[in-house]
């Protein structure tokens, strides 16, 4: 059988119309117009029994998957401080190391982000304590004429409950407070830190009581104490006296 020869060129283009209507249109799965897909923002889930820092460190910078779970930096010094049990699903980078400087705080250390931030996951180390809060650390000082207390207080007394008001906070340094008594004058002097804290970006943490406060609080009730006028009482019959 022969075929037919297509001369005419209506029929030519009958024929690669109906050959284009067989052929795959293959789609270009690209698209100017299709925005990126971000990475989506994974939290740390984390099962710390509890112990050291510089274990949870070591657990925390790889997950089952060899992936970072939080860029930690622990100097030597740091890696026997001790940390409770944690437990968390889904915890944001900065707030795992915000409960983890809360945690480390009373032990010396405090976590600090590095840098302004930016593309890329945050970095954090441990600093002392010291070194942190230093420059809002103010010192307060005060004097007291306590002559009119030591009718009924030794000087030992007055500053005995001066320590025991101060210590009654978790945040204040015991060491922190300073009181000296002249013997000459009779004036008793306290100096401390008056409201020491930390600040961070968007936020501020009280670290210590104000020392003026507290001193000026114990001695007025002291002296209140001391000026309370006595019970009076039954007057008892003069010797002698005629009944």
């Amino acid at each position: 059988m022969r075929t037919p020869v297509l001369h005419s060129p209506r029929a030519i283009l009958v024929l690669i119309l109906l050959v284009g209507l067989h052929v795959p249109a293959h789609a270009d799965t690209t698209s100017e117009n299709t925005p990126p897909q971000k990475t989506p923002v994974v939290g740390v889930d984390l099962d710390f029994p509890g112990g050291a820092l510089g274990d949870l460190a070591d657990l925390l910078r790889k997950d089952a998957t060899g992936t970072c779970r939080l860029n930690l930096i622990v100097d030597p010094q740091f890696r026997k401080l001790t940390v409770p049990a944690i437990h968390v699903r889904n915890a944001g980078a900065y707030a795992l190391s915000e409960a983890l400087d809360r945690m480390l705080r009373p032990q010396g250390a405090a976590v600090e982000a590095l840098g302004p931030g930016g593309s890329g996951d945050p970095v954090f180390v441990l600093v002392p304590v010291q070194a942190n809060e230093i420059q809002e650390s103010t010192r307060a000082f005060r004097s007291y004429a306590i002559a009119e207390l030591l009718d009924r207080y030794t000087p030992e007394q007055i500053a005995g409950a001066l320590r025991t008001a101060w210590e009654l906070d978790p945040a204040n340094d015991p060491t922190a407070l300073l009181i000296k008594f002249h013997p000459e004058t009779r004036l008793l002097f306290v100096a401390g830190p008056d409201g020491a804290s930390v600040s961070r970006p968007g936020v501020r943490i009280r670290r210590s009581s104000s020392v003026t406060k507290m001193a000026d609080e114990v001695i007025s009730n002291l002296l209140r104490q001391v000026n309370l006028p006595k019970a009076a009482g039954p007057e008892a019959p003069a010797v002698g006296a005629q009944q």
